[in-house]
């Protein structure tokens, strides 16, 4: 990889925006592009953190032959398409959690990164939060009383999904 590191963004949301202010604090990166298919978005977005380019069909962003990295904060459903699309484009990748919908997308989310010699992280940032973990403890150590019941909320995924 380059030095810096060249990163472009897939998505120009609440998430993006976190990475994008930390990648300002970083020396060692430099964000060259965003992509977001909302009009005007993508343009809104590099105004805002001085990124000089801005797309708004991500394949475009993937065939910058001067970009390292690709961080993917677009929606859930197309993490494994994105992350397939920016490892067989010869770009390492940074994916938000969910990573995937189901095991067939990370095992094919994998073939190709390993196929391609691709790096690829997943966000799973909250995990080693240190107040995160100390909630965990405190469950664990019974602080909190006998748990009985657990409610875990998750998306959707596409085999249950149907169009309103």
């Amino acid at each position: 990889m380059s030095e810096p590191v060249r990163v472009g963004l897939i998505g120009s949301q609440f998430i993006s925006g976190i990475h994008a202010r930390a990648l300002q604090q970083c020396p060692r990166a430099e964000t060259i592009a965003v992509c977001s298919p909302t009009p005007g978005h993508a343009d809104n977005f590099a105004k805002q953190y001085q990124i000089p380019r801005h797309f708004t069909d991500y394949r475009q962003l993937l065939e910058m032959d001067d970009l390292d990295l690709v961080v993917i904060g677009a929606p859930n459903h197309l993490h494994c398409a994105m992350t397939c699309d920016a490892a067989a484009a010869g770009k390492h990748v940074v994916v938000e959690k969910p990573m995937c919908l189901t095991v067939e997308e990370g095992r094919r989310m994998v073939e190709v990164a390993r196929k391609n010699d691709r790096i690829t992280q997943v966000g799973t940032q909250q995990r080693s939060i240190p107040l995160n973990n100390w909630a965990s403890d405190l469950v664990k150590d019974g602080a909190i009383g006998k748990v009985t019941e657990v409610l875990a909320p998750n998306f959707v995924g596409p085999g249950y999904w149907e169009p309103k």
